[in-house]
């Protein structure tokens, strides 16, 4: 292996050699050099810090000041420093040097002579500082005119480090202000910190004999700050980085970028290639172990995850999302790899403390400068082991450190051993030299998912650096946190226990915020009505990012916001080994925690660092997933099987909601919604003359074009605020986008001549009274759908609508006798005599029957690609009987397109129209059929056997009515009809 140093260029070398030779030959000249780029900040300022401290400790650094603060006055070329914080405190009382002790203040002019900037993202200057005596003319005159001048302040905190009794390491915390008369007026004190970082050249500190420049060591010192500002373990030229930063993007955009580079770094969000993982829940960990033969394991090592690219001459760059530069690695591959692009973790630690640098590769992206991501998984875990292979040179960190390119351990996964491989990764950890803190479940996809590379043009930039949500993170919910913003509220004095006693303790009461998301903002029915006003086309609007306490849900808790922290000596700490003398917590810090349910209430959050090097909370949704996994974890028992997966009783409305909404259109959709649902509007709305609609479980309005084609006059009621509100896809935007792009032979609108309550979307639940206005006001509706009901007396009278259909929805009903009685009293409050009640669903008497042949085993469909596209799961026991014990008959459905689990209730149709009978409904036998029956009817739309199988599951229903009650008819013909 082969050590190495940082290089200056020849050009530096004579720069630094000329400054440093004019302070040596001349005690009114200064030499330093300030670290320019990347700009500093807070966190590349303490990582110097610590530097110092570690370095300070050997005894050839030392530290010569602590938390020095001083203030400089800038008036022309004068420089006033005074020194100390009383001091600085009586001229801010003052605003006069008059009565402040000489001694503790000084003038210095000052006089720039020469600045370079070097290679390595540094500025020497050489500048001549003359003291002046504050008693001379030069300097008398402006004390005279002191209030009158304007002045520049710098507030200045510094630590400094002499190294060899020949440099100065000054760190530099600074607070400016804007140029005024008064040190108030400038506002300097509560300006935000900026930070330095310099070294300068002392050639006479020892005031015996001066001492000439070390160049040696200069280079070292510089060499030691910039690898900690950088965190990075060698040094090259800012040039050579930028150019690798272009080549990396040239090779993501397969194109020239020019001089588009500084464009592309404000945009760099528009250009991620990493997709980011998701916490693995209950459900998703169901869904998983079902799909497990398209799934590898590998630990999750406790390291910066960084992508790694290969530049034209073969050294491996790395950098982090969060990086202001490309780091160099000294590690070379063979050049030919040039373009190529990892993706893997950092890790600097093993477990024990001891010191590495290892790069852990668990992806490949490009090879060869070849957008390789359209490939599966195992084919890009190839070319990474082929690459990694190819090490030509290796180059010692800075540190003396070996550094190592790895590929990570994948454990391939099967549904039968599921729990047993994961248990095998679980002893992979344990023998590990790395700190793992849980498991990356990787699917065999395409990166970010197969769907982003469908009919997409080549040529277009592929954004794959999203969530994925195949792409799932295990962890042990005792270890996930929360960073939230920390307000105080107000100081309370309570018991508290210390060992077995308990101590009068204050305590800061606090709320907790998070992040809410630049969501769309809700389109509601007013914003319809307006929209349809307007003549300007449609346009979305959006919230702004902002931050509020943290409410969750599932579950909810009140107190989750709240918490109380103990003060000592009048200040809040982070709790660290059992002790609150951790980090200082000062008001809005962002501050990480972590959750004990055990506790009380007000003492759940447990703060355990201060995150310095973050400007915002998490945001909710963020939370919210943490907050779900601390009351419903998966552990590691259940992921070993040493415990089992909990059942999901949750309703999931996904399904039925978001049916007509996928990003695809598959065969199965359109045949459903072109042949069957559109069977079922014209033998029930089609039908009528009136027109007018009851549509229950109406969605996303994904029927509104079959509205507009029936004319039918619409009032759909659904159960889910969002689907009728979202921006993007609720049914007012869809209603709306629909009637805006429809034209007339005149080229008007069509919208201009559309009645603006033709067609109407409320939200309620149907299992629930419609003659009660409060089944409309459902939570965060602000009431604006009971308001409507009432104003316009919907349901004030009975049997005003000509039809009533449900899609898919249902089996919702059939959870108890009572829903169910509910919502057929809803269809019989509403609909006319010579009306109509049609819809489709799932027929319980088939799936029973096929369950049954199936010895109660899941039953599976698949399509031309032996993809699966359903899975039916039995969870009640017993048979499917013809009376009321058939309610409550539950089944678990996942359906691949939505990649969810969700419960159902089988769906009796003998019960069913026995139930409807008595309300003075009798069944359309022509018009109630199978779904077989439509598809052989049709000859445009092709499905597979497996399609055909699972759709085939289904079937439609249409009741005319004959009576407002029960009539003497025979039951018994109508009931034992061959077609129901």
């Amino acid at each position: 292996m082969v050590e190495t140093r940082m290089r200056l260029s020849t050009l530096d070398e004579t720069h630094i050699t000329e400054f440093s030779n004019d302070a040596y030959n001349n005690n009114n000249y200064e030499f330093e050099c300030i670290v320019k780029e990347p700009k500093p900040n807070r966190e590349s300022f303490m990582r110097v810090m610590e530097l110092c401290k570690e370095k300070s400790c050997n005894g050839m650094w030392r530290n010569v000041r602590e938390r020095s603060k001083s203030l400089d006055i800038s008036i022309g070329s004068f420089r006033i420093t005074i020194f100390g914080k009383h001091y600085i405190e009586l001229y801010f009382r003052n605003d006069t040097l008059e009565n402040i002790p000489r001694g503790t203040w000084c003038v210095i002019h000052k006089t720039p002579e020469k600045a370079e900037y070097l290679s390595i993202g540094c500025k020497i200057n050489l500048k001549k500082e003359i003291p002046v005596d504050p008693n001379s003319s030069e300097f008398s005159n402006i004390l005279a005119n002191w209030k009158r001048l304007k002045k520049s302040f710098r507030l200045k905190n510094r630590y400094s480090y002499l190294v060899e009794e020949l440099y100065s390491v000054d760190l530099t915390a600074v607070r400016t202000g804007k140029v005024a008369n008064s040190l108030r007026e400038s506002g300097t004190l509560s300006s935000k910190e900026t930070y330095e970082i310099e070294v300068e050249y002392l050639p006479d500190v020892m005031n015996e004999t001066r001492t000439e420049h070390n160049m040696q060591l200069w280079t070292e010192i510089m060499e030691s700050i910039l690898c900690s500002f950088r965190n990075s373990w060698k040094i090259t030229s800012i040039t050579q980085i930028h150019d690798v930063e272009k080549a990396y993007y040239e090779t993501i955009l397969q194109r020239k970028i020019g001089n588009d580079l500084t464009e592309i770094r404000d945009n760099k969000s528009r250009y991620k290639i990493s997709p980011q993982v998701i916490s693995l829940n209950m459900d998703r960990l169901r869904i998983m172990k079902q799909k497990a033969l398209e799934y590898y394991v590998t630990p999750k090592s406790d390291g910066l995850r960084m992508t790694g690219f290969i530049c034209d001459t073969g050294e491996l760059f790395i950098f982090s999302s969060k990086s202001e530069l490309y780091q160099p690695t000294g590690y070379i591959f063979h050049e030919e790899y040039f373009g190529s692009v990892f993706d893997g973790e950092m890790i600097l630690n093993t477990k024990n403390g001891d010191k590495l640098a290892d790069y852990l590769v668990f992806d490949c992206y490009y090879y060869k400068g070849r957008d390789i991501r359209s490939k599966l998984f195992n084919e890009r875990l190839e070319h990474a082991k082929e690459i990694v292979a190819a090490v030509q040179t290796v180059h010692q960190t800075n540190l003396g450190v070996t550094p190592r390119v790895l590929l990570k351990k994948f454990i391939p996964m099967t549904t039968d051993k599921f729990h047993s491989e994961c248990k095998e990764c679980f002893k992979d950890i344990e023998n590990d030299i790395y700190e793992n803190d849980g498991l990356i479940f990787t699917p065999i996809d395409k990166v970010g998912g197969n769907s982003l590379y469908d009919k997409v043009s080549t040529k277009k930039f592929i954004k794959s650096g999203k969530e994925f949500k195949r792409l799932l993170k295990w962890k042990d919910s005792t270890f996930n946190s929360i960073d939230f913003r920390i307000r105080f509220l107000n100081e309370i004095e309570k018991p508290f226990k210390v060992g077995d006693e308990y101590v009068m303790t204050k305590f800061m009461n606090c709320s907790l915020h998070v992040t809410y998301d630049k969501d769309p903002k809700p389109f509601t029915r007013d914003d319809f009505i307006e929209e349809m006003n307007n003549t300007g086309d449609a346009s979305l609007s959006y919230n702004k990012h902002y931050e509020s306490q943290f409410k969750p849900f599932d579950p909810e808790d009140d107190n989750a916001c709240s918490i109380q922290i103990p003060m000592y000596d009048g200040q809040l700490r982070c709790k660290e080994n059992d002790t609150w003398d951790g980090q200082k917590i000062t008001n809005s810090d962002i501050v990480e925690f972590v959750y004990d349910k055990n506790l009380d209430s007000e003492f759940r959050w447990i703060p355990i660092r201060v995150r310095k090097d973050k400007d915002k909370p998490n945001f909710h949704k963020v939370a919210l997933d943490i907050w779900q996994s601390y009351h419903f974890p998966v552990t590691k028992e259940i992921m070993t099987g040493e415990e089992k997966i909990p059942s999901n009783h949750d309703v999931i409305d996904t399904y039925y909601n978001n049916g007509d909404d996928t990003s695809g259109d598959s065969d199965l959709r359109r045949f459903h919604r072109l042949h069957v649902k559109h069977a079922i509007f014209e033998n029930t709305i089609g039908k009528t003359t009136g027109k007018k609609l009851l549509d229950l479980g109406s969605g996303k309005g994904g029927d509104i074009p079959r509205y507009i084609e029936f004319d039918a006059n619409v009032l759909g009621v659904d159960n889910s605020l969002d689907n009728l509100h979202n921006q993007n896809n609720g049914a007012y935007r869809r209603l709306l986008n629909i009637i805006s792009g429809m034209k007339s032979k005149s080229k008007k609108r069509q919208s201009d001549n559309f009645p603006l309550d033709k067609v109407v979307f409320i939200t309620g639940d149907a299992g629930k009274p419609f003659n009660n206005p409060s089944t409309f006001d459902l939570p965060n509706s602000d009431g604006i759908y009971k308001r409507y009901v009432i104003d316009n007396n919907i349901f004030g009278k009975n049997h005003t609508f000509d039809a009533a259909t449900v899609f898919f929805a249902l089996h919702y009903f059939f959870k108890d006798e009572k829903t169910l009685d509910t919502f057929l009293a809803n269809v019989a409050n509403n609909i006319k005599v010579g009306g109509y009640f049609g819809g489709c669903c799932y027929d319980g008497e088939i799936i029973d029957k096929k369950l049954t042949e199936n010895d109660d085993m899941d039953l599976v469909y698949r399509d031309s690609n032996d993809s699966e596209i359903l899975r039916i799961r039995k969870k009640y026991e017993g048979k499917l009987s013809d009376d009321s014990k058939s309610l409550g008959k539950e089944i678990h459905v996942l359906v691949q397109s939505i990649d969810m689990i969700h419960p159902e209730y089988l769906v009796n149709f003998k019960f069913f129209a026995k139930k409807l009978f008595e309300l003075g409904f009798k069944i359309v036998p022509e018009n109630s059929n199978n779904f077989e029956m439509y598809y052989k009817n049709q000859n445009k739309i092709v499905l597979s056997e497996g399609e055909q199988n699972a759709s085939f599951l289904n079937r439609t229903f249409v009741f005319q009515r004959f009576s407002y009650g029960t009539e003497t008819i025979d039951n018994n013909k109508i009931l034992d009809d061959e077609n129901i």
